[in-house]
């Protein structure tokens, strides 16, 4: 059980303490197992607390084995600012709360929703502009015009 939850804190690369059964697949497990499985991995030392200045009150952890990745990571951030499609299943969309607290981006993949109740589209696409979720986007191809 530590194992997954270890592996899904490094698939992530952020874990918040309160997460819930859908983090990293990890299906079958209930919120409490989950969270004692991070205590225990924090508690030998292979998961490290983090803090984000923005969320003072929110204890986060990381695997340490990628403190210095995280590091180097923030040394050479060139600053350039990219657009990028987020596909739903990306480990970035693993924990929604979390992509809710950190981005202030509240995110539904809607593919399993009849259309009456969905609010941006079928197969909507969150869309990142540098560290920001700016967009949603639910693109359509016109096959026989070639058009996106």
């Amino acid at each position: 059980m530590r194992r997954r939850a270890f592996d899904g804190a490094g698939g992530l690369g952020l874990v918040d303490r309160r997460v819930t059964a859908k983090f990293g697949g990890l299906i079958g497990w209930r919120d409490g197992q989950i969270r004692a499985a991070i205590d225990r991995l924090a508690a030998k030392g292979r998961l490290v607390p983090v803090s984000i200045e923005e969320l003072p009150r929110q204890r986060f952890y990381i695997r340490r084995d990628d403190l210095p990745a995280l590091a180097a990571a923030a040394k050479s951030y060139p600053g350039r600012q990219r657009a990028a499609l987020i596909a739903p299943l990306d480990n970035l969309m693993w924990d929604l709360n979390l992509v809710e607290m950190l981005f202030d981006f509240r995110y539904a993949w809607e593919v399993y929703k009849p259309a009456h109740k969905r609010n941006y589209g079928y197969y909507v696409l969150p869309v990142l502009y540098g560290d920001r979720f700016v967009a949603r986007t639910d693109l359509d191809f016109d096959r026989a015009n070639r058009v996106l």
